[in-house]
């Protein structure tokens, strides 16, 4: 069959089963995707699939499975292929990185692919980028940021990128050592193209930007405004027109580098060595609670829609964010673009939420209160003022809670201290909290242990 992008994210309610009401063995199966040879995209984030297996990822066949929930934040993702033939935009997603869920890393490649394949270049930088950079943050010394692994991580990256495509398989050393035996070979061919790649790495509330070339990253807050945290790496421009020519390049009247590339950073393209280098921009951000979302898209994207209007594209959509990052794609496609295109959105504002709704545990003997309910204790007997401030979900309060209140409900009642608003309110019968708050609580014991 001829389909090359069949996209089913999103579709939380969708089961692919296995097809086993067939007339014939002749007959082929709908949820078979391996028959389709020329797919290139094939996308099943959040779909539930019961079949054996799904057809192999290969650096001209993107296939994901993953859920569109990343560490409690909310991620959405869309592209095209627009006139290519090929795969040649990867993206990344590391929901533990280093098996610490307090750590992920998002990643977009936008390579150049072959006459006859998709980009090897950009499928390697997929496969290995995470190797190298958990390598580079263990060698990290004291007085040493995460940035400066960041920094080495893009540069022995791209050395190894050149090693690997100038060697044969019984010839690797090195890192690449440790790779799985079905990681991309690359060959002598693709020391000749390269890939721009812009890099997310989020650990606790601080997040980490690095790029190079011209794949973009904007922080959106919650009251519209936005931040470009990435740097656009054009040779013609600044820094970069003096740096090229420093290393022995040229620019061209209509800006490229040496009349070949639109950017002056990336990896690969080792003939235009060292008028191009893989050096990253580095941009750290302490995430707070007015950071709401993170898009990141490629240079597509840019060249038809300026940052305002794409910001205000995802913000009518912010909601469901898969449904915005194909609402920005298509946006694009309807202003004329018609060369590859990804999208990522990652709901970075979702971080804060989580943690607000997260109950802290408990040392039960430190709110032991004498005469619990089912002893005879009244709701007078609350802990004393100094009694530490604690979070509560209404999910928690609604489970351990509402068992007590019909009991009391015509006596003096439950209060909650509200620590936000100062100002103590009533909550009699079953109504119960429906947003995260900070209070000070009556905490009763129970006969059987538990605490409300």
């Amino acid at each position: 069959m001829e389909l090359k992008f069949l996209n089913l994210s999103g579709n939380r309610r969708l089961e692919i089963k296995p097809n086993i009401s067939q007339n014939s063995s002749r007959e082929r199966s709908i949820t078979d995707f391996s028959q389709l040879s020329n797919l290139r995209v094939l996308g099943l984030m959040d779909v539930t699939l019961t079949i054996p297996q799904v057809p192999d990822q290969t650096e001209d066949r993107r296939v994901r499975t993953s859920s569109s929930m990343v560490r409690n934040m909310s991620y959405g993702m869309a592209d095209s292929l627009g006139r290519s033939e090929h795969l040649s935009v990867i993206d990344m997603v590391v929901p533990d990185f280093r098996g610490n869920r307090d750590e992920c890393v998002f990643g977009l490649f936008d390579g150049q692919s072959l006459p006859s394949s998709g980009s090897k270049v950009a499928m390697y930088l997929n496969e290995h980028f995470t190797y190298y950079f958990a390598a580079e943050l263990s060698k990290l010394r004291e007085n040493e940021t995460t940035a400066t692994a960041l920094r080495r991580t893009f540069l022995s990256l791209n050395k190894g990128l050149a090693n690997t495509a100038m060697q044969t398989l019984d010839e690797k050393t090195g890192p690449t050592r440790n790779m799985p035996t079905n990681a991309t070979m690359l060959g002598l061919d693709d020391l000749h193209t390269g890939s721009s790649a812009t890099v997310v790495y989020l650990i606790g509330n601080d997040m980490f930007v690095a790029n190079v070339g011209d794949a973009m990253a904007i922080l959106v807050r919650n009251n519209g405004d936005s931040k470009i945290l990435t740097r656009k790496h054009e040779p013609g421009f600044g820094t970069e027109l003096e740096r090229v020519r420093e290393a022995g390049g040229w620019v061209s009247r209509n800006g490229k580098l040496n009349e070949v590339l639109d950017v002056s950073r990336s990896f690969g393209y080792f003939h235009l060595m060292p008028a191009v280098q893989a050096a990253p921009h580095i941009h750290e951000v302490q995430l707070s609670d007015q950071d709401e979302l993170l898009i990141l898209a490629s240079k597509e994207v840019w060249e038809y829609i300026n940052y305002q209007t794409a910001v205000d594209i995802v913000w009518l959509y912010k909601g469901d964010l898969m449904r915005a990052a194909h609402r920005l794609r298509d946006f694009a496609i309807a202003y004329g673009a018609t060369n590859k295109i990804m999208v990522m959105l990652i709901g970075v504002g979702d971080l804060k939420r989580a943690k607000k709704k997260v109950i802290h545990n408990l040392q039960p003997e430190e709110f032991v209160i004498k005469g619990g309910p089912r002893r005879g204790g009244g709701i007078d007997d609350v802990v004393s003022s100094n009694t530490p401030y604690v979070w509560y979900s209404y999910v928690n309060f609604l489970r351990d809670s509402t068992a007590l209140l019909p009991k009391y409900q015509h006596q003096k009642g439950m209060y909650l201290s509200f620590s936000q608003t100062s100002k103590t309110q009533h909550f009699s019968g079953r109504r119960i909290l429906l947003q995260c708050v900070q209070v000070s609580a009556c905490i009763t014991k129970s006969c059987d242990g538990g605490y409300g």
